[in-house]
């Protein structure tokens, strides 16, 4: 007993799971004598166990573009972060990184016009 726990409340929660244990030894009983399988079915759907999860679907075209335009919004704020960082200025950005961005924008506009286009 919780000493927190009056004994109205205690007399109560008891008689509460008096009534779970009878409702759950009913349903073993009339399991058990198999006399009424469309009861014994009815009472499996509406059981109060979880049902098993179902498998993962598949993620819809417009996850997948969310995920990825995300994963390039971070990826290019942290390159961002980078280039802009006071703590290491010795470090300056790679030579080659603006041609590597000329390319990122032309990527960008290649899919930009494919999407007006259709």
């Amino acid at each position: 007993m919780n000493s927190q726990e009056n004994v109205g409340s205690r007399l109560q929660r008891l008689k509460q799971e008096k009534s779970v244990i009878e409702q759950h030894n009913e349903k073993l009983e009339s399991k058990k004598s198999g006399s009424d399988k469309q009861a014994a079915e009815a009472e499996a759907i509406t059981d109060s166990e979880p049902s098993p999860k179902r498998a993962r679907q598949e993620t819809s075209a417009e996850e997948e573009y969310d995920r990825h335009i995300r994963a390039a919004q971070s990826s290019l704020k942290a390159l961002q972060a980078l280039v802009q960082s006071e703590n290491n200025p010795a470090a300056s950005p790679p030579s080659w990184l603006e041609a590597k961005l000329q390319e990122l924008l032309t990527l960008i506009t290649e899919i930009s016009s494919v999407r007006h286009t259709t």
